[in-house]
């Protein structure tokens, strides 16, 4: 599975007519989250984002525009992309989530941000170890839905 999610990742850099030093630059960045057992599984059907997307590549395309816009900008790029690969990794697929279906506040827009949070310390310790990129890297999940208040 880990080539496949190689696969799709050199496939949507494609997409977005990185140059292969981007690519580059992206993967090195990305790699130990785009091997994760947990991300791979965001790759599958199980995982449908909208429509015939899965999460994963959802993920990863979001990834791919976050890097083209803050490439050359003052941005601590690798921690913005780390965001962006841990921002939906939430645990159970919001379609088949029945709490979500209760009331507005606990619809998955305004939820899933702490999900992901949550299972991203947990399943990658070593990037949260430095208590300030920690702050930061939860900051930057748990607020990705603005304006939507995360409940």
């Amino acid at each position: 599975m880990k080539k496949y999610s190689k696969i799709v990742f050199r496939n949507l850099c494609k997409k977005y007519n990185l140059t292969k030093q981007d690519e580059t630059t992206i993967y090195r960045c990305i790699k130990p989250i785009l091997f994760h057992k947990e991300f791979i599984k965001r790759l599958d059907k199980e995982f449908y984002h909208h429509g015939t997307t899965t999460l994963g590549e959802h993920i990863l395309e979001d990834t791919i525009i976050t890097y083209k816009l803050a490439k050359n900008k003052d941005i601590n790029l690798d921690l913005a992309l780390k965001i962006s690969m841990m921002h939906d990794l939430y645990t159970t697929p919001w379609q088949n989530n029945p709490i979500n279906k209760q009331n507005t506040f606990h619809r998955h827009g305004f939820s899933h941000p702490i999900d992901a949070a949550i299972n991203s310390m947990v399943w990658f310790k070593k990037e949260f170890k430095n208590p300030r990129k920690a702050e930061i890297l939860i900051d930057g999940i748990v607020h990705h839905m603005y304006p939507l208040p995360v409940t």
